[in-house]
């Protein structure tokens, strides 16, 4: 960030336990405890956003796991949000 707001800063949501993967995407837990929001929201090198998973709430903390780090562990406020998505490569 230079100047400014971050280059994937967005008006609606609030970002909360970040990752990065091994392509460089930034991977934050979103939402503003807004149904359309909650989730986890996935960001490209240059900041344009590519992807959304949709959760129940909003998403405090995110990690990528097992060997290849292709399975995301999604942990939410109230329960644990345990999702095993096989990321693509």
């Amino acid at each position: 960030m230079l100047g400014g707001a971050p280059a994937w800063a967005e008006p609606n949501g609030t970002p909360d336990g970040f990752r990065v993967d091994m392509d460089s995407n930034l991977w934050c837990g979103w939402g503003m405890s807004n149904a359309e929001l909650d989730g986890v929201k996935v960001f490209n090198p240059e900041g344009k956003p590519i992807g959304f998973i949709a959760l129940p709430e909003r998403c405090a903390n995110l990690a990528f796991g097992r060997r290849k780090r292709n399975r995301l562990a999604l942990f939410a406020l109230h329960e644990y949000a345990r999702r095993e998505e096989r990321l693509r490569r």
